[in-house]
């Protein structure tokens, strides 16, 4: 007959031990783990193969219990895919690193986050600005930079009901999240104002530097959960600059975004997985719908991609085509 190996013995006896004596101090621990009682030599096989057959349908592993199938990188190897996802903005492999400065500032402009940030940096020298008693911009900055952003961009729901708080105005609250963020402002006694060694690093190095520290930041630091009302699909912030791959590949002409959406699932086919269940749209409906409203979004703010239209009905959604912009090009492509 086998013997019992030291280390499984040991544990049945310190097990035992902290269960039968009161003194122990592990004793409510291992009670609680453990439950009204331990047997060390009892064994339920047929309740263990009831439990692994449960946990094999909750987490099927296989095509056979409908495991997603395989990921489809659109030319890239997964050491690629990997070098993009961990940091976009810094993925020789995948783009080249080197571009001309010159006419990506030229091009930065175009970004209404950077329109924006001007506008919130100019407002903040000297004595910063005091902010409200909920700790929002004052609605004059707000409609300033709503102003400079593009409102039919930024607010396209200014045409229907007045701004009247920063809380209503997403493209707003994410600029200045995003420099706070990156550290170039602080809130100090209800005051908004821009970190001396900001001024100086904007002075030296210019916006150029400042979009390169908000779209790190972006990836790095911002929750994209804050965005929209789902629960769950973390990962699409994680997975999401494989959208960068796709744009550089595809989006010179415009495309339905559709398509794009249909190219990421393909890419990361968990993606729908971490959706909490609904009754009223399907998992890869919340995943499409997440991946508009988060990833979309930024990247529209951040002046990478146009959309056509702009700001679609819910219905024709499917409709919507994309493009990357010439921002885009600078950054990422054919540098």
């Amino acid at each position: 007959m086998p013997t019992e190996p030291k280390a499984s013995y040991q544990l049945k006896v310190t097990l035992s031990g902290a269960m039968e004596d009161m003194a122990h101090p592990e004793h409510i621990a291992v009670r609680e783990w453990c439950g009204e009682w331990f047997d060390p030599d009892f064994a339920d096989l047929e309740q263990i193969n009831a439990d692994l057959a449960e946990r094999d349908d909750w987490f099927p592993e296989d095509p056979e219990h409908g495991a997603p199938p395989a990921s489809d990188f659109q030319g890239l190897s997964p050491a690629q895919v990997h070098e993009l996802l961990q940091n976009p903005l810094n993925c020789p492999s995948v783009f080249n690193p080197l571009f001309d400065a010159g006419s990506v500032n030229e091009l930065l402009d175009t970004a209404p986050i950077i329109r924006m940030a001007r506008v919130l940096v100019e407002a903040m020298k000297n004595k910063g600005i005091r902010l409200t008693g909920k700790g929002n911009l004052p609605l004059k900055h707000v409609k300033a930079m709503v102003e400079a952003g593009g409102e039919s961009m930024v607010a396209p729901m200014a045409r229907y009901s007045p701004i009247r708080s920063e809380e209503h105005v997403l493209a707003v609250i994410l600029t200045r999240v995003l420099l706070e963020i990156a550290g170039y402002t602080k809130k100090q006694k209800g005051v908004l104002s821009l970190k001396k060694t900001a001024e100086a690093r904007l002075e030296k190095k210019g916006w150029l530097m400042v979009y390169r520290d908000l779209l790190s930041t972006a990836f790095s630091r911002l929750s994209w959960a804050s965005m929209d009302h789902y629960d769950g699909l973390d990962e699409i912030q994680y997975t999401a600059p494989f959208c960068f791959w796709l744009l550089s590949e595809k989006g010179e002409q415009w495309r339905p975004v559709d398509d794009y959406l249909e190219d990421m699932l393909k890419a990361f086919p968990r993606l729908p997985l971490a959706a909490y269940p609904v009754v009223y749209m399907s998992d890869e409906e919340q995943a499409r719908s997440a991946l508009r409203s988060r990833m979309l979004t930024l990247y529209q703010l951040l002046g990478l991609i146009e959309l056509d239209p702009q700001h679609a009905r819910l219905r024709d959604e499917g409709g919507q085509r994309m493009r990357r912009t010439a921002l885009f090009e600078g950054m990422f492509v054919g540098m």
